[in-house]
């Protein structure tokens, strides 16, 4: 490791295409640090937490007992642990067997979030992921969650590499990751192109329905645009994970979590979240693999081997 604990690299961004639009690396730091990574007074909570996170009880014990269930992939820990792109969002019960959690962002604000609920048992790096300050195999454990489908198609695939290069042999990376082929998705997608039907008649009448969730309208092949008037654009997509992985021998891809912030709010206004959730997460933990082709999330597991790839 080359930074001490609790400091701050800055590294140039290149924020603007050829075109003179922005990167999506650009829209991604503006969406955090205008918005996701700030508190909202109203209920205390980053923005970007309560924006794509379900804070009902049931939900976030949900998401938090999947992601959990990962926790034994980092077996008796280590000294460095990697929290790549965790932005205000750390995941510290990941990282309890290890001497150091280092938290990496592009955003500073998000940083500086993460700092206030780490404090000085973390250490904190503005860097891009596409281009990590570290020697190869500098970590015992390494950790992208939710946030490799918000790097540039293109690139998700580099970012990828170095997270591999900076993982230990024969120690995991993590790579919490949505998915566009499943189930769920389509369900989304249907759910979407209904809402569009429906509102070209009620628009005859002077009725129009509301945009429909973030989860229905991110997941494009282009750049996005959100939802929400007051809410930054964001850039989102997502591979197909089984393909984004090919050429690691080692990669596991399984489900992560079924539902997405909508469906729960779905099924608690029909009050079936928790008899569904018990049914899904058993389904989820008898057949991890069998059930990311219903699920949103999938979880990419890669461990570090000797030798290339």
């Amino acid at each position: 490791m080359n930074n001490p604990k609790n400091s701050i690299d800055i590294t140039d961004d290149e924020e603007q295409r050829a075109d003179g639009g922005p990167r999506p690396a650009g829209v991604l730091k503006n969406f955090y640090d205008s918005y996701g990574w700030t508190i909202d007074e109203a209920t205390g909570l980053l923005k970007g937490v309560s924006y794509f996170q379900d804070m009902d009880p049931v939900a976030t014990k949900y998401r938090h007992d999947h992601e959990m269930r990962f926790k034994p992939v980092y077996g008796d820990g280590g000294k460095f642990f990697l929290d790549a792109g965790c932005g205000g969002d750390p995941r510290p019960a990941l990282s309890e067997n290890f001497d150091v959690h280092l938290c990496l962002d592009i955003s500073i604000v998000g940083l500086k979030a993460a700092r206030d609920q780490l404090g000085e048992s973390g250490a904190y790096i503005l860097a891009d992921l596409s281009r990590l300050p570290f020697k190869d195999g500098a970590f015992d454990g390494v950790l992208a969650s939710h946030c490799l489908y918000h790097v540039e198609k293109d690139q998700q695939k580099i970012v990828l590499d170095e997270l591999h290069r900076v993982t230990a042999t024969d120690k995991s990376l993590l790579v919490f990751y949505s998915s566009r082929n499943n189930l769920i998705s389509v369900l989304h997608r249907v759910s979407n192109l209904g809402t569009i039907a429906v509102n070209v008649i009620l628009n005859r009448i002077g009725f129009h329905l509301g945009h429909p969730p973030p989860y229905l309208t991110r997941n494009s092949k282009s750049s996005d645009t959100s939802v929400d008037s007051d809410v930054p654009d964001l850039y989102s997509f997502a591979h197909n994970p089984v393909r984004l992985v090919r050429g690691f021998d080692s990669a596991d891809v399984s489900c992560l979590m079924t539902f997405t912030i909508y469906d729960t709010g779905v099924l608690r206004k029909l009050h079936l979240l928790k008899p569904s959730i018990r049914i899904f997460d058993y389904m989820e933990r008898v057949f991890p693999h069998a059930m990311r082709y219903v699920g949103k999330f999938t979880c990419i597991r890669i461990q570090k081997q000797s030798g290339p790839e």
